[in-house]
This record gives structure tokens, C-alpha cells and sequence, in this order.
């Protein structure tokens, strides 16, 4: 008879399929055949009792979940009502969530008994023999945080994953039905640069690693094919190594039909060739640009790398492409003021993108922000999404204004009724785009 471990994730998406416990189902049951790897995926509407006694049919010997901002809080909820149930099944956390706050969660929750910190695949293989068929001693697992006897324990660094060793869920037929569904893809894990309001750049992932191309090209080719209704291909610096970009938006346009790809694009540092820019342009294609901000002072302290002309040369380039593109801000930063909001909705609304998305800032557990909070004068909630209440160079008054003036702009832009008429006032008129949105936030709807 085999064993049986449930791993599940909460989507706030409806129709998601996030690829992380099909990736540990993938790893593990290679080393354990005789181990039946259950997928679970729940959205955060369906009531945690009923997933708990959906989850404890199954008998499970082990219950993993995967952790991220947006989950967070009813994963927590499920985990509480698991151990009501059945306080004997072990408990273990992943994903960057539990993994930034691992002993912090395990100190004020009894309901958690083991996180696997950082990368999984690994680690999690190492649990299930444990958990399994009692291989070993947690103690001697390395990539985890535990609790034994009322006390906790770090057992450091898992050594670094290589992505060459990760088979694929996709290739193996492991993901459910994918069609009109939306697929989150990484062809990359990793980030090198070291930006003070991302958590992504600590542990393994500090390391910048290429799943093979071959496998990359096999994977899009089979997605693509199963029609999904969107496919984000979630990679920092997709365009970090250019060739390689090249092929991998090569083999999209080839396997794509109705399914809408996105990408995240630099293009504040290295210069966009015309064949990237030829081959984004595609009416299925989209991609993010993180701007963050205009400020250079801003900019320093974020540890943020821009090169100002390239960017606007990039952006040049791609608007003679005709690529569809999202120019994204981070509201709040540490620097920034009122006017340097102004200053980002002015400057992006010249280059007429596809889309302008303007966040607040979050300061997320183990980065550069959290650490020195005090210095930048940051006040922030400490449960997630962690946004800022104010910072030493913008006020909470200041700050609700920006959030005010950044809202109503992105309902506006996103209105093509209003975006056109926006468009008239702005071009007959001469007044800054910023100003019009001030005035409607004051007067009322848009007025010709």
C-alpha cells in the first residue's frame, strides 16, 4: 500500500496553476515510487473546514503547503484547523513567505512544524524519506527550520539547486488540464542585483540559473498547446542573456494562438536589440518594464541600477515596434515626494504605453527596507501585504494623497473612453496630464 503525502497551494486567482508543488511532486517521487504525491489547489473562497476534511480523507502522513504573500493568511487559517483535527499529521511550510519569516512563524504558531527555507525540491525529497519511511534525522536536513521538544532549530543553507537535476511537471504530465487556464512559468530562477525593497535576491536565489533551453522550448511548445487563457512568464530579467531571450519569444510566437504571454523586460539597463523589440511585437505579447522611479537620489538608496538614456531609448524603440507594454512605479519609496509621482505619471504618459501600474510600497521580511527602517523613517504594517504608512521623505498625509492621485489615474488610463478624453484635454490644452487627474479627483468625472 502506498504512502500518501498531500501538498497544497491557495490561489487567489481563479483558474491558476502555480507550478510550485507540482515541481516537489515532480523531484521527490523520483526517489520515492512507492509514495503517492497528492496536488491540492483551493481558492481562498472555499471555507478551511471544508478543505481540511478534504485534505485528512486522504489519510496523509505528511501535509505541505506553499506560502507566498497573497496566501498567506488563509494557509494559516487551513494549518490551524489541521491541527484541531488531527494534531499527529506534521505540517511543513515552503515558499518565500514562510521562508523570510520561518522562526517567527514557528515561535508564535504551534501549528507549523517544519519550513523548508528557500529552494524545496531538495529538501522536500529529504522530508518525505523522513516523514516516510523514517530516513535520517531532521537535524541532519539542511534548508529547514524546526521545532522539537518546544525549541527551535535552524539547520543552515541547503547546498545550491541545480536546475539541470529538476524534472518537469509540464513535460511529465503532471499539471492538470491546462486549457483556459492561467500557467505561471519560470525559465530562470535568481536575480543578481541586489534592489533594497526585493526579498528575491537572498538565499539561492541571489544566484542567477538557466533551466536547459532545450527543455525551456519543449516546455513553452507543450503549454501553448494545451491552450491556456494566459501564460506569465514570471523571470526578473527575462532578457539578461539577450540570445537567449531570442529563441525562447521565437518559439512563443511560433506556438502561440489565443493564449496572452507576458514578460518582465529591463530596459534600464542594457540596450533592447531591434530583433527583441521585432519579436515582442505581437498582438498575443505584453511585457512589464520596472521604472520604480525617475529620482536618481531614489534610485541610490533602492540600490537600484538604471541607466536613464537606454531607457528612454529602449522605450523609443519598442513604441516603433509597436510592443505592448506596462511601464510599472513603486509609490512610497524612500526619497520620493509627491512631486516625484507627478513627475512618473507625466513622464510615462509621454510614451503612450499599453499600460501604467503605479504600487505602494512593501517591505518585505529579510530586505535592505525592513533592516533599516528606521533610518528611511518607515512605518509599515507588519503582516502582508507589509505596505508602507509613511516614510521620512513622504508623510502619511503625503502618501495617501500619492496613492489617491496614482488610483485615479490608473482608472482613467484603463478606461478607454476616459484615456481618450484625457488625451483631448491634454493635447488641446497643454496641461500636465497629472493636474487634469488632480482636477477630476476635485471636480468630478472628466469634463471636455
Amino acid at each position: 500500500m502506498k504512502k500518501t503525502i498531500v501538498l497544497v497551494y491557495v490561489t487567489s486567482t481563479p483558474g491558476e496553476i502555480h507550478p510550485a508543488i507540482y515541481y516537489l511532486k515532480e523531484h521527490a517521487r523520483r526517489t520515492w515510487k512507492n509514495v503517492s504525491f497528492i496536488t491540492r489547489v483551493y481558492s481562498q473562497k472555499k471555507s478551511a473546514s471544508v478543505i481540511v476534511k478534504e485534505i485528512t480523507n486522504e489519510h496523509p502522513l505528511l501535509v505541505g503547503f506553499s506560502t507566498y504573500i497573497w496566501n498567506a493568511a488563509k494557509t494559516l487559517e487551513i494549518t490551524r484547523e489541521l491541527k484541531k483535527k488531527q494534531p499527529g499529521i506534521p505540517v511543513v511550510l515552503g515558499g518565500p513567505e514562510a521562508s523570510y519569516n520561518a522562526r517567527r512563524m514557528l515561535a508564535e504558531r504551534n501549528d507549523i512544524d517544519v519550513i523548508a527555507v528557500d529552494e524545496g525540491e531538495n529538501t522536500f525529497t529529504e522530508l518525505t524519506g523522513y516523514y516516510s519511511y523514517g530516513k535520517g534525522n531532521l537535524a541532519d536536513i539542511r534548508g529547514i527550520v524546526f521545532r522539537k521538544n518546544g525549541r527551535i532549530t535552524d539547520t543552515g543553507p541547503a547546498s545550491l539547486l541545480d536546475l539541470n537535476t529538476v524534472g518537469s511537471p509540464f513535460l511529465s504530465g503532471y499539471i492538470p488540464n491546462i486549457r483556459r487556464k492561467t500557467i505561471t512559468y519560470e525559465t530562470s530562477r535568481g536575480c543578481p542585483f541586489k534592489c533594497a525593497y526585493c526579498s528575491y535576491n537572498t538565499g539561492s536565489y541571489a544566484r542567477m540559473r538557466f533551466f536547459p533551453l532545450r527543455r525551456v522550448l519543449r516546455e513553452i511548445s507543450r503549454i501553448l498547446a494545451g491552450g491556456p487563457r494566459k501564460m506569465n512568464i514570471v523571470d526578473d530579467n527575462f532578457n539578461i542573456n539577450e540570445p537567449r531571450a531570442i529563441k525562447i519569444l521565437g518559439q512563443v510566437r511560433r506556438s502561440v494562438q489565443k493564449t496572452v504571454v507576458t514578460f518582465f523586460l529591463r530596459a534600464d539597463i542594457w540596450k533592447i536589440s531591434e530583433e527583441l523589440a521585432g519579436l515582442l511585437a505581437h498582438r498575443n505579447i505584453f511585457c512589464t518594464i520596472g521604472v520604480q522611479s525617475l529620482n536618481p537620489t531614489t534610485l541610490t538608496i533602492a540600490q537600484r541600477i538604471n541607466d536613464r538614456k537606454n531607457l528612454d531609448a529602449n522605450l523609443r524603440l519598442l513604441n516603433r515596434h509597436k510592443v505592448k507594454f506596462i511601464l510599472q512605479f513603486i509609490v512610497g519609496l524612500p526619497g520620493d515626494r509627491y512631486g516625484d509621482v507627478r513627475q512618473m505619471i507625466n513622464w510615462a504618459f509621454r510614451y503612450e504605453p499599453y499600460g501604467i501600474h503605479l504600487q505602494t510600497l512593501r517591505i518585505n521580511p529579510q530586505t535592505v527596507y525592513e533592516k533599516r527602517a528606521e533610518e528611511y523613517g518607515i512605518t509599515y504594517k507588519k503582516v502582508p501585504p507589509y505596505t508602507i504608512s509613511q516614510t521620512r521623505s513622504m508623510t502619511a498625509a503625503r502618501l495617501a494623497k500619492s496613492q489617491m492621485l496614482a488610483s485615479h489615474f490608473e482608472f482613467i488610463f484603463n478606461n478607454r473612453a476616459l484615456r481618450r478624453r484625457l488625451i483631448r484635454i491634454h493635447l488641446e490644452t497643454h496641461i500636465p496630464v497629472t493636474r487634469i487627474v488632480e482636477q477630476s479627483l476635485k471636480n468630478g468625472p472628466l469634463r471636455d
